[in-house]
């Protein structure tokens, strides 16, 4: 049984992050542009999102190992934005559904909103197996290749779903 947690940030999850975002999958779908570990831009970056008082931040890890990051942008907008990072490849179905479960429990404000590529059907179902409604739809630049591409908003209002 794999066990699936967050916890707050620390400095050597950094570089794990960075492995995370060059996985092929994760560049395709999260439209991200190639990183490596030890990239002074990707960790001053991480420095950066982790001064910002406005930012929940959470590691996700199963059985311990660091799977990927959850955050929230707290800024006092209706729908505070979440982004996510998390490597699906090494872990079963499930993984990523309880990473957010495991936030979102710790992250109580509602309602909350995620922009997810259309072309990412992993992700949308992890969304919709977790009660997330999709509202709204709109054409993107992807930041890696330019190329325009269609997202879709997706909304959480409370944590109905949430029993497994």
């Amino acid at each position: 049984m794999t066990i699936v947690t967050v916890r707050p940030v620390i400095d050597s999850d950094i570089p794990g992050f960075a492995a995370i975002s060059a996985v092929p999958d994760v560049l395709r779908l999260g439209a991200f542009e190639v990183v490596t570990a030890g990239d002074a831009t990707f960790e001053a970056a991480w420095q950066r999102l982790r001064a910002e008082k406005s930012k929940v931040i959470r590691t996700a890890e199963a059985n311990g190992d660091v799977i990927g990051y959850v955050l929230a942008y707290d800024t006092g907008l209706r729908f505070p934005p979440l982004d996510y990072t998390l490597d699906g490849t090494r872990f079963g179905p499930g993984i990523a559904a309880d990473a957010f479960r495991a936030f979102l429990t710790g992250f109580p404000r509602r309602p909350v909103s995620v922009w997810v590529a259309a072309a990412n059907l992993q992700a949308i179902d992890v969304l919709e197996s977790l009660s997330f409604a999709r509202i709204d739809r709109r054409d993107a630049a992807d930041s890696a290749t330019g190329v325009d591409r269609i997202e879709f908003l997706y909304e959480l209002t409370f944590l109905a779903g949430f029993g497994r």
